[in-house]
């Protein structure tokens, strides 16, 4: 049987770390772990003297104190026959990795390896995972710092870290609709998303009703996939940020602690993060847990939630006692370090300012700067691209607005916006509007939202008013995000995480002092309140007692 695995991963186990950077032979870390280990220990001793060892077709050479010395020969033939099964063996090195044996260290009393867990169906269940992940691994970088003091280029950055993590197998990700499910997983996301960017409300409140029974189909499948990574993974805490199945995956926690749980190790719980606010307009999360029942793993589930308002009890909401609850203060909550550093870095700033928009690729490029030209507007900033990211001027003084409907936003409901922006500008002539409009995802070579968007406005040219200026915007990251909610007013849905980084962002906006609106796709013969999804409708509440954000739609926007 010969060795089997990926170029320049760990094979780090039980304290002692290598690692192997030859070309075609890569060494298994479960391999590693339960026959090349068990054998270097007994060959060496103590491998932690031993900074590399190289082996070869006829020998073992090993250095030592900066000294080269060998091993018998009829020890590595020994271990040629039994470990690799052949006589034919092409020299190799495995190299002792104390930093990478330190990040194991810290990473264990962390709790690692983790295995995160999300779904497809809307962006904020995976956004909230990653956010996750971002606050373990820069938690992780700050307490390596403190004991590596040598320079070590996976320790420059939480990018760099994370990457490394993610390849030695102390960050595990699965998507319970596109890892778990397989097809019928990624056409259940493709139904909700659809729906979303048709403006679907009807739509959107079916797949909610029949939730309970796509879950007694699936959950027998959760249940089993989860379960079998738990066995192969064995992490020592999972995470999850989304109410999918709960039921299954509790379940397969439960079995998993009696059954294969390895000698020594804690009961492994379910960290369940909320990604709504806690209100009673949160059925869809909260009566999945209440319907748990003890000997289905329920003791197993620690709820991480914001803290809940009027007299609504954790007992009412999901009847969980106080002691499986976490609350999570504003600052814990699960957005993207970049919002939480926003609010100690900004400052109020006087005079023409500039925003910050990433443009992805040469062709985003050229369509961006087409629409411009179509409004007589500047593409100056344009040409002044740094690592595809640039800053647009603007004058607070103006009317600035960054619309942001989610990351699957309403095709029509950009439009009317567009629409709405026009008919504004052409009101009020001596007024500059902006509009920096979030389009989705752009698609090199291919049909999108986004160059939908820009075509639209293009048709408008003969009749655009001076003083308006329209962008579209493809996907932007965090810095990007800040920078637009901060400078701008805000139109955007009221969805979990939206809520959550609106929430972070509110000490700094006391300053900024930018308008919060609230969009809300009517539904015929309903008022605009109770158009919107029962867990939306909880979100914009809190956001408009806490933050005085205010509920609109295209048709009756005003700024």
């Amino acid at each position: 049987m010969k060795l089997k695995s990926i170029i320049d991963t760990d094979l780090g186990i039980c304290g002692n770390y290598f690692t192997s950077t030859h070309p075609q032979i890569n060494t298994n870390r479960e391999l590693f772990k339960k026959q090349i280990l068990p054998f270097l220990k007994r060959a060496f001793r103590d491998l932690a003297t031993i900074d590399s060892i190289t082996i070869s077709k006829n020998k073992i050479t090993y250095r030592q104190e900066n000294q080269d010395k060998e091993l018998k020969s009829i020890v590595a033939d020994i271990f040629r026959r039994r470990i690799f099964r052949t006589t034919s063996l092409d020299t190799f090195t495995l190299t002792h990795d104390a930093v990478g044996e330190t990040i194991h260290t810290v990473a264990e009393s962390l709790h690692m390896p983790k295995l995160y867990t999300d779904s497809s169906g809307g962006g904020g269940h995976k956004a909230a995972k990653n956010a996750i992940i971002d606050k373990d691994i820069a938690n992780l970088l700050s307490k390596i710092q403190k004991v590596v003091p040598t320079a070590d280029d996976r320790l420059t950055s939480t990018e760099k870290l994370k990457n490394w993590c993610r390849e030695a197998g102390l960050i595990q990700e699965k998507d319970l609709f596109h890892d778990y499910l397989g097809p019928l997983g990624k056409w259940s996301s493709n139904q909700w998303d659809n729906a979303q960017k048709a403006g679907n409300i009807r739509k959107l409140e079916f797949l909610f009703s029949i939730k309970w029974f796509s879950e007694l189909i699936l959950g027998p499948l959760i249940f089993l996939m989860t379960l079998h990574n738990l066995r192969t993974m064995k992490p020592k805490e999972l995470v999850c940020t989304t109410a999918v199945c709960i039921p299954g995956m509790l379940l397969a926690v439960a079995v998993y602690n009696i059954l294969f749980k390895p000698k020594g190790e804690k009961d492994l719980h379910l960290n369940l993060y909320m990604t709504d606010m806690p209100t009673r307009y949160a059925s869809h999360f909260f009566k999945a847990i209440r319907s748990l029942w003890e000997s289905g793993g329920k003791k197993n589930l620690i709820l991480h939630s914001p803290r809940p308002k009027n007299d609504d009890t954790w007992e009412i909401l999901c009847k969980l006692p106080d002691n499986q609850i976490h609350i999570l203060e504003t600052n814990e909550l699960p957005v993207r370090p970049a919002f939480l550093k926003a609010v100690t870095d900004y400052h109020k700033k006087t005079g023409h300012s500039a925003v910050k928009i990433k443009i992805s690729c040469e062709e985003e490029k050229k369509h961006l700067k087409k629409t411009l030209e179509a409004q007589k507007a500047s593409t100056d900033f344009i040409d002044q691209i740094d690592n595809k990211v640039v800053q647009h001027p603007i004058n607070p003084e103006d009317k600035n607005v960054f619309l942001m409907l989610g990351s699957q936003p309403t095709e029509q409901a950009v439009k009317d916006y567009v629409d709405r922006f026009m008919a504004l500008a052409i009101a009020s002539p001596k007024e500059k509007f902006r509009l920096f409009a979030f389009a989705g995802k752009y698609e090199e070579g291919k049909e999108c939202f986004y160059k939908t968007l820009c075509s639209y406005i293009q048709s408008k040219k003969a009749h655009w008013p001076t003083n308006l200026e329209a962008i579209p915007l493809s996907f932007q990251d965090p810095d990007q995000l800040v920078s637009l909610m901060l400078e701008c007013d805000l139109v955007s849905r009221s969805g979990g995480i939206t809520t959550y980084e609106l929430l972070v962002l509110d000490q700094a906006n006391k300053d900024a002092k930018k308008r919060r609106f609230i969009h809300a796709d009517r539904v015929e013969g309903r008022s605009l309140e109770n158009s919107m999804v029962q867990w939306e409708k909880g979100n914009y509440l809190f956001l408009h007692d806490t933050i005085q954000a205010s509920l609109t739609n295209p048709q009756e926007f005003l700024i």
